[in-house]
């Protein structure tokens, strides 16, 4: 996933009808990788929760299920709730499949 360049199409201001909650470890390079498209898509708001900070191992599991990997990551879209993605891969795709990304590997 490391080599995944990003050829995001930016549209001509900020993402300002993308809001992103994560769900996320420190040291996880999946969560860095999620956070740096957020990042790079300039998303109007970046809600993070940070294990061991805001949550505990139980609460996640409780939560996202005993197999569920990190990040977990919602999205609200423009007049939308949220909705949960899921992990960095699931993320990728629901930008992509909502025109907001564009990838070449």
């Amino acid at each position: 996933m490391s080599q995944v360049r990003i050829l995001s199409t930016r549209l001509s201001h900020r993402q300002q009808s993308m809001k992103i909650r994560i769900f996320k470890k420190e040291n996880c390079p999946f969560c860095e990788k999620a956070q740096e498209i957020f990042m790079y898509l300039e998303c109007e708001y970046v809600e993070e929760h940070v294990l061991g900070k805001d949550f505990t191992v139980e609460q996640f599991k409780e939560e996202y299920g005993a197999d569920a990997t990190f990040p977990q990551c919602w999205v609200a879209l423009t007049g939308e709730e949220f909705t949960l993605v899921g992990g960095a891969k699931e993320t990728i795709s629901f930008l992509q499949d909502h025109g907001k990304l564009s990838l070449r590997v």
